[in-house]
């Protein structure tokens, strides 16, 4: 598992209402007007205070919103409580996933890749110490074998 941090940044031209955020993670958002009424948990809660954040038509950031995923592929999906038109741009780890143009039935997606960062230099030692151990104890049966064959031919 890794920690992955999720920042969204947005404005509204067409709507001037407050709204809540919804977003999914490697799943998809409904696609109708509504849907977070019959899915409650899929709206965005701020990490301070647990309450839904309302994203302000004028500008919005969310706060760093932390989640703990597998490396590999995933989804996010990530839209307004409206059918109004916003502007999202969405960070993963500080990165940008570009500007999209979204509402509730047409959702910011985007994919991303965590991948495993290459072992250390300890990680690589350690690994390479158990493999000699495993060759070694390997040469130690062959050796106690090999004696115990020259045993018994001698014994015959």
């Amino acid at each position: 598992m890794v920690e992955v941090k999720i920042k969204i940044k947005g404005r509204s031209t067409e709507d001037t209402y407050g709204r809540k955020l919804a977003m999914a993670i490697d799943s998809e958002l409904p696609r109708y007007y509504g849907f977070w009424n019959d899915y409650p948990e899929l709206l965005v809660k701020d990490p301070a205070t647990g309450a839904d954040i309302i994203i302000d038509p004028s500008g919005f950031e969310t706060p760093e919103l932390t989640f703990n995923l597998d490396y590999g592929t995933h989804t996010l999906e990530a839209s307004p409580t409206t059918g109004y038109y916003w502007d999202f741009e969405v960070f993963i780890n500080g990165v940008s996933q570009g500007v999209k143009r979204v509402n509730c039935n047409n959702p910011y997606k985007t994919f991303f890749t965590l991948e495993k960062p290459p072992p250390t230099l300890a990680e690589t030692i350690s690994s390479m110490m158990g493999t000699m151990v495993g060759l070694m104890m390997l040469v130690m049966v062959v050796s106690i074998v090999s004696s115990v064959m020259k045993a018994m031919k001698k014994a015959r």
